[in-house]
């Protein structure tokens, strides 16, 4: 019951979800290789994700099972489903030895990780839907010693419900001062193929281009002005249409502005939780997704005038890999009468056989 994302920023680090340590449903381990490893940012870092059912505890079970196989942890977070004092003041302590707090605590000490308060300390991480229930703080961080004493380390409870997108639970937001430089997003300025700033794009293009046909180059001297206002007005256009875009494999080429701004509305009234939000949300897609491909099919059919463009299977194909066929004695059949004589010897080799 655990999901744990990388964002594509942290490939230079190799993130590796470490199934081979602990494969359960209530926990997931990763680790990121650091290049530059210093005090408090080991090598391998190690981050665990922990999902705590609140009847059975199953995982701080597991944990414990195995805590003499898990390697360091470094930073550990997750939905624990326990309140204490000890982060939640306004709960009860729980001073049993064989009390939930306690089990926890232990597996605390097992593994070498404390808990961390946070920035903003007090505000509760869980929010009930029933406004007569407390609010309570069951989403902890803990972490190394090493990394606590890191400067700059630190994580504070988000309290804008729009980003809890309908949820019970506020998000934490962790900062961990990685070694080194941050690495660096490969942007590149792009315009959408069939958008309506690749037809401004062109349109402006065309417009420069055309106040440039009376010009007549006698020389290389204004050949050379005229080239220089030609790469101007390319250039010029390119920054007025263009954005820098980050590059996503989720990315869809039909998402406009007018998904953009139904997004973020469904996420300052509930999230998908409220079903007025979530069907303007669909039927502003639907209307995003249409606009896009007639606009395609029309730019095919009727400037091109290639519609079969729009086919894949026109497109250039790898042949498919086939192996040669070998006779008794592991040689190719390169001619018909070779490839004739070992099929018939494969097929009839009981031929004129008394049975």
């Amino acid at each position: 019951r655990v999901l744990t994302y990388i964002n594509r920023r942290l490939d230079v680090f190799k993130p590796q979800l470490r199934s081979d340590i602990i494969k359960h449903r209530d926990a997931s381990l990763v680790t990121l290789h650091f290049p530059q490893p210093r005090r408090g940012i080991p090598h391998e870092f190690n981050i665990l994700n922990v999902y705590n059912d609140g009847e059975t505890h199953a995982v701080v079970h597991e944990l414990r099972r195995i805590s003499e196989t898990l390697p360091r942890i470094s930073l550990c977070a997750g939905d624990f489903n326990i309140q204490d004092r000890t982060w939640d003041e306004g709960a009860v302590n729980q001073i049993r030895p064989s009390s939930p707090f306690m089990r926890l605590q232990e597996l605390f000490t097992d593994l070498e990780i404390q808990y961390v308060h946070p920035v903003n300390r007090g505000t509760p991480t869980r929010i009930p839907d029933d406004a007569n229930s407390r609010a309570s703080v069951i989403d902890l961080v803990v972490a190394s010693a090493a990394l606590i004493n890191q400067e700059g380390f630190h994580y504070k409870i988000k309290v804008d419900d729009r980003e809890r997108w309908g949820s019970d639970h506020r998000p934490l937001q962790i900062e961990v001062p990685i070694s080194g430089s941050e690495p660096e997003m490969r942007c590149k300025r792009k315009i959408e193929a069939w958008s309506e700033e690749e037809d401004d794009y062109v349109a402006q293009i065309c417009g420069d281009l055309g106040r440039m046909t009376d010009n007549v180059s006698n020389s290389a001297e204004e050949l050379e002005t005229t080239m220089g206002r030609v790469s101007t007005a390319f250039e010029r256009a390119w920054e007025a249409y263009s954005e820098e875009r980050k590059p996503s494999r989720h990315g869809k080429k039909w998402w406009n502005e007018d998904c953009k701004k139904a997004y973020q509305e469904m996420g300052e009234n509930g999230g998908p939780r409220n079903r007025e939000m979530r069907n303007k949300m669909r039927k502003t897609l639907r209307a995003a997704r249409r606009q896009y491909f007639e606009k395609q099919i029309h730019n095919m059919a009727s400037d091109r005038k290639r519609p079969w463009d729009l086919m894949p299977w026109t497109r250039e194909r790898k042949m498919p890999a086939v192996e040669a066929i070998l006779d008794s004695e592991g040689n190719s059949c390169n001619t018909e009468d070779k490839l004739f004589e070992t099929l018939h010897n494969t097929y009839n080799a009981a031929d004129n056989r008394e049975v």
